[in-house]
């Protein structure tokens, strides 16, 4: 009689695998010697620590050349820096000196412009006085201030030249008359002079203003 096995794979499911040649246990692991690694493990440890500190002391010198290197260049800037503003002194001290000239300058200019003015409006004053001095008459002192008043000292040989002097002064100024003459001996704004050779002459003094523009 012949059986036919109709359902194989169930048969194989239930038969286990076999390792040959491989157990393991705990009392295996008891007796495994570990003296050897240990070993290893106390040795590598030193050589980590040696390798791990030269390679963050070759970190820190890469690091502290950077900085003495930004450090060398921001002292080349703050000397650079330092010849500007040594310089910028310089520009600004000549700048300064400039500007004290060009003040000094134009107070010189704006004097001579009020000195040129002035002679514009006292030459046409004085010229009205020495063109009425009579012969006979000297002048020793004339002076003319800004706003055209005249203060005159001459001398004359007679009283008549002075009279005629004082009229044709009249003709260019409002106010024509004669101011004090230091000395006890005036008279009327005219002292009379006799000289060592006996000569006998007129000082006198006349305050002249309100100019007659011609």
């Amino acid at each position: 009689m012949i059986r036919i096995d109709l359902n194989p794979k169930k048969k194989n499911k239930s038969r286990k695998p076999v390792l040959q040649g491989f157990s393991l246990s705990i009392d295996s692991l008891r007796n495994l010697d570990l003296s050897g690694l240990t070993d290893k493990v106390i040795y590598l440890i030193p050589v980590a620590l040696i390798s791990t500190t030269v390679a963050w002391y070759f970190y820190v010198n890469k690091e502290y050349s950077k900085l003495q290197e930004e450090k060398k260049n921001l002292q080349a800037e703050i000397n650079r820096y330092k010849a500007f503003e040594v310089k910028a002194k310089q520009i600004k001290d000549k700048l300064s000196k400039l500007l004290e000239e060009e003040k000094k300058i134009e107070l010189k200019v704006k004097i001579f412009e009020t000195l040129a003015n002035q002679r514009k409006s006292i030459t046409p004053v004085i010229n009205s006085v020495v063109t009425k001095i009579p012969d006979g008459v000297w002048l020793e002192n004339l002076n003319v201030s800004e706003d055209g008043k005249v203060i005159l000292t001459a001398y004359s040989l007679s009283p008549e030249n002075i009279t005629v002097m004082y009229k044709s002064l009249s003709y260019s100024f409002n106010n024509v008359a004669f101011s004090k003459v230091k000395d006890k001996q005036e008279v009327q704004g005219i002292v009379k002079v006799i000289s060592p050779l006996n000569i006998i002459y007129y000082k006198f003094s006349l305050e002249l203003s309100k100019f007659k523009a011609m």
